[in-house]
């Protein structure tokens, strides 16, 4: 799925997903290491809640409280909102440009489909992860992101995993993480 409907469709059940892993997080996995090596499992659902709640900013979500740092709840919600309500062909821009809002869909797919896996291994959750939203961001992230060269990008070289690999090992390896992290 690459349309309009199905870019978002997507990026709502990316974010869906995230939830769940999040809610499967125990307590004490708080300050576990993720493969995502600038974050520990709470920071890491933190940066998501940035992410998710810049791209409902992007689309118009007037954003309430104190400012600071969003919770995950309150940014889950209110990027849900906005991307069932805006215009898929909106121009919107996020840290990583200026697009219409169906391909930035696509591009925080990958994040958050990464960052679920990320937080899914760190709490060994694996079991958690949908494997066709594995399938559609390993597909999106290999043709939009390039293997050489990688200078300034926030992920490490490709690290090669076979061609009929699990889906979140093909993402994985893509975005500079070994599958086989533990």
């Amino acid at each position: 799925m690459t349309n309009s409907a199905g870019n978002r469709d997507l990026l709502t059940a990316a974010i869906t997903q995230f939830e769940n892993v999040i809610r499967a997080a125990p307590a004490s996995s708080a300050h576990k290491p993720t493969p995502c090596p600038d974050y520990d499992v709470t920071e890491l659902a933190a940066h998501v809640a940035v992410v998710v709640d810049r791209l409902a900013q992007a689309l118009g979500a007037s954003r309430t409280g104190q400012g600071g740092d969003p919770d995950w709840a309150s940014a889950r919600d209110r990027a849900l909102h906005a991307i069932a309500a805006a215009d898929p062909g909106k121009s919107i821009t996020l840290p990583f440009g200026t697009m219409p809002a169906q391909s930035a869909y696509g591009v925080l797919l990958g994040e958050l489909a990464t960052h679920s896996w990320d937080l899914a291994v760190a709490i060994d959750r694996p079991d958690l992860l949908d494997q066709t939203l594995g399938t559609a961001a390993a597909s999106l992230v290999s043709a939009r992101i390039p293997e050489h060269p990688r200078d300034g990008m926030p992920f490490g070289p490709v690290i090669p995993v076979a061609a009929d690999a699990p889906p979140y090992d093909r993402l994985a390896g893509w975005m500079g993480r070994d599958p086989a992290w533990c």
